[in-house]
């Protein structure tokens, strides 16, 4: 099992500051050093940390001292935890620093997630002028795709959901992947996992939704009722 690390490029470069530059979470060291790479070849962005854990990563984005100007994350995470996860929690919170999601799958398959969850925009990690066009835009407080909002109203649409604190990591990930259209059998291949285990999880998440029904749960979750 991989520990969970944070690289702080403040500390390394004896210029630690406050909302010194773009945070980067992704489970794999590799892709995170790749991304710091592109970003520090570019004018006026730098990276201010990266991190492997997605719970150490929304803690230090909540903390005014290690919160960064923009926040860049994966959509899968793998641990319990997806980018969407990270992205709600934070938003829930936080009104001001954006969010971007970046992806090594077809932006569409998880253009949905994101937005629900609060985040400005989607890129693909195969994109670097894209990734580098996305982060100026955001920065500047705009959005990235049309079913992104900015801060301020993503962070308004999100503390009026449902309480999606309730729910755990695994709860948070299958209702996400309901909302998207998928089977149950098809949730199960995804997250590895037995069927029986998705129905338990999907029985726990609708209790504490306070929802009747499975298509309730759903609106619910999305917002979409307000039942």
């Amino acid at each position: 099992m991989m520990v969970p690390t944070i690289v702080d490029m403040g500390d390394m470069d004896g210029n630690a500051e406050r909302h010194c530059g773009i945070a980067i979470l992704d489970n794999d060291p590799f892709t995170a050093q790749g991304l710091s790479a592109v970003i520090a070849s570019a004018d006026g962005l730098r990276v201010a940390w990266t991190s492997t854990s997605a719970e150490q990563t929304v803690q230090r984005c909540l903390t005014p001292d290690t919160r960064p100007d923009l926040l860049l994350t994966d959509m899968s995470l793998g641990n319990g935890w997806s980018g969407a996860d990270v992205c709600m929690r934070i938003r829930r919170r936080l009104g001001t620093m954006p969010i971007l999601a970046i992806t090594a799958f077809p932006v569409g398959y998880y253009a949905r997630d994101a937005a629900l969850a609060g985040a400005q925009g989607i890129v693909s990690k195969a994109d670097r002028a894209q990734i580098l066009n996305a982060l100026r835009t955001v920065l500047l407080g705009g959005t990235w795709g049309e079913l992104f909002d900015n801060t301020t109203i993503a962070h308004i649409r999100v503390t009026h959901q449902p309480d999606h604190k309730l729910l755990s990591g695994k709860e948070t990930t299958v209702m996400n992947l309901l909302s998207r259209g998928l089977a149950v059998e098809d949730i199960a291949v995804t997250m590895q996992v037995s069927e029986s285990t998705v129905k338990s999880f999907i029985a726990r998440a609708k209790r504490k939704l306070g929802a009747g029904s499975l298509r309730e749960a759903v609106a619910k979750w999305t917002g979409e009722s307000d039942a």
